[in-house]
């Protein structure tokens, strides 16, 4: 069962009506006399929650619910909230209400401190606020509490409210996850396979290049969920380019075309200017000892300038790229338009 957060706690307002001081709309008493009135607007409660809680209810108990007509009830008042009292987050509004009492859901949020702005106040006397009982509900944590790897480190550094990462390694043929969830009765899967709070995942192969990792946790009440992922990128002999930088002079100065290369794809094509007469090509490998022959002619390195190559219309660069380790050929084509 959720617990009211809000029940007793410390409570402030930006003014009241003696005896209706603010602490009487955290009291737990739903009786007419025990209620907040504030008479000047903007109406401003503010309840210290008293330490860190993941939120995602609130409600406020109106007049109408305690023998009063729906006359007496709010009209417009936000919900916030906050970790310093300073930096505030709109975490829901109500407008126009008729309701005798507003029980409303938000996205979830991690808070110390709420308040509730009334800027229109009760329906027959719009500058009066009254507010029998504010409550506030814990809801259960979707996040995880850390997130690592067998082999590489986390880029970013893990935040349990960062959901996209990197991560470069090396040398392995595979790695596995070890997701650790704030409340330990979340579930917890890694591209799609269940895995306990705190365990290592199985073990995941890793291609050559990038390899994305998903890691989903879903709060213990089945309510909402967080998406983490990790794009690995695994270096090794490789025969793949990334991308090449064709750089051709102008009257301004130097001009470069980037073209990304993808991993399915070898041929490209790019439209330079009619009096460009030639180019330089550098090339970049995923493998960082590869060999590439740019234009049958020049041996270059990833990341190294080539010496200028004579262009005309529609003609094709070829690119050849081998692995460091010898064993895979990739050929790839640029045609100047």
């Amino acid at each position: 069962m959720s617990i009211n957060l809000a029940l007793n706690k410390p409570a402030a307002a930006s003014s009241y009506v003696k005896p209706f001081q603010p602490s009487r709309a955290v009291d737990g008493n739903n009786q007419p006399e025990f209620r907040w009135v504030c008479s000047t607007l903007p109406g401003v409660l503010t309840v210290d929650l008293g330490g860190e809680y993941w939120i995602d209810r609130w409600v406020v108990v109106q007049m109408g619910s305690v023998g009063w007509d729906s006359r007496y009830n709010l009209c417009n008042y936000t919900f916030y909230g906050s970790l310093d009292n300073v930096n505030w987050t709109t975490l829901d509004t109500v407008s126009n209400n008729t309701a005798n009492s507003t029980d409303r859901h938000f996205v979830i949020s991690r808070v110390r401190f709420v308040k509730v702005v009334v800027t229109k106040g009760i329906a027959i006397n719009p500058q009066l606020t009254s507010i029998v009982e504010l409550q506030v509900f814990e809801a259960a944590s979707p996040y995880l509490s850390g997130l690592a790897l067998s082999t590489g480190t986390l880029v970013p550094e893990f935040c349990m409210t960062t959901t996209q990462y990197t991560a470069a390694v090396a040398g392995v043929t595979g790695i596995t996850v070890t997701p650790t969830a704030e409340d330990p009765q979340a579930g917890i899967t890694v591209n799609g396979i269940s895995v306990p709070s705190g365990q290592a995942s199985g073990n995941i192969n890793l291609n050559i290049g990038s390899n994305t990792i998903t890691v989903v946790s879903t709060s213990s009440d089945g309510v909402s969920h967080v998406n983490y992922t990790i794009n690995v990128t695994k270096t090794g002999p490789s025969a793949n380019l990334t991308k090449v930088d064709v750089t051709y002079s102008s009257r301004s100065g130097n001009i470069t075309v980037t073209v990304n290369i993808a991993d399915t794809q070898t041929e490209y094509s790019i439209d330079l200017p009619d009096t460009v007469s030639s180019v330089t090509f550098t090339p970049y490998s995923l493998d960082s000892n590869a060999s590439i022959l740019v234009n049958n002619n020049q041996n270059l390195s990833s990341g190294q300038v080539s010496a200028p190559i004579s262009v005309s219309k529609n003609i094709r660069i070829p690119i050849n790229v081998t692995a460091s380790d010898g064993t895979i050929s990739k050929a790839y084509g640029i045609t100047i338009i």
